[in-house]
């Protein structure tokens, strides 16, 4: 941002379109919206803001610096959009607990043929796990595995996560079955969805299992088997877990 500073005094080379974007990851990366907004300003006066690469960057500065109402005027006004521009919306309102409107606005996607990518579809699927719909992530789950993506750890761990929030278990736990690689995440997903449930020796019984994978356990994890243990009544395995939390630093 000095550089560009520096730049714009000296008058020799104005900027164009390739260079906003950078401008706007900077203010991202500094936290500053008052910056986003005053570049933003400057991408209107020189007419980018209709670009759909500078388009979809002043929309994915904006949701990254929690503010989403300007994320949606600028979005709303793109003529064209890509699935850059679908994907920083639709993880806009997921990450603002607007779960029902990424949803909506997935299904608004679709029906404009846009085929969805990997950070769609990864957000689309916490959506239906946040909101608790099931039936939409199963078609969602549907779409993961048609394009080819079911072996990827980190959209499997998500809906790992969508099926025990949604309170299927029962397609958590095939799905986590089918899964070759499982790291804490997955673990956890399992885990706490079994707790949360109320089915607290399952949650303690994969406790273990993973432990014996050599699998750390995290902060979520030592909470959710926690629960199960006050909710199980086995206050010897509760002392063992405390014991560990000391160990781990986490008390």
């Amino acid at each position: 941002l000095e550089l560009f500073q520096e730049m714009c005094w000296e008058g020799s080379v104005r900027p164009n379109k390739f260079l906003f974007p950078t401008l706007l990851k900077a203010c991202t990366s500094i936290r500053s919206l008052d910056y986003g907004k005053a570049f933003h300003g400057s991408i209107t006066q020189y007419g980018c803001e209709s670009d759909v690469v500078i388009g979809s960057s002043i929309v994915d500065m904006y949701v990254k610096l929690k503010s989403l109402l300007e994320a949606e005027k600028v979005f709303n006004k793109l003529p064209n959009k890509n699935a850059v521009s679908w994907a920083a919306m639709i993880d806009g309102y997921v990450n603002h607990n607007c779960g029902l409107s990424a949803l909506h606005l997935f299904e608004t996607m679709c029906q404009e043929d846009v085929l969805p990518d990997k950070v769609v579809l990864l957000c689309v699927v916490k959506a239906c796990g946040s909101v608790g719909a099931l039936t939409e992530g199963m078609l969602i789950h549907d779409k993961v595995v048609r394009a080819e993506l079911d072996l990827d750890v980190v959209l499997s761990n998500t809906l790992v996560y969508m099926y025990a929030k949604c309170g299927h278990l029962e397609g958590a736990h095939r799905l986590f079955d089918k899964l070759v690689d499982r790291n804490v995440v997955t673990w956890g997903a399992m885990i706490t969805g079994y707790a949360h449930l109320d089915y607290g020796s399952v949650a303690l019984q994969l406790f273990r299992e993973m432990q014996k994978n050599n699998i750390k356990p995290n902060r979520v994890i030592y909470l959710s088997v926690l629960k199960a243990c006050a909710n199980v009544g086995v206050i010897d395995q509760g002392e063992a877990i405390h014991n560990q939390i000391l160990a781990s630093g986490l008390d």
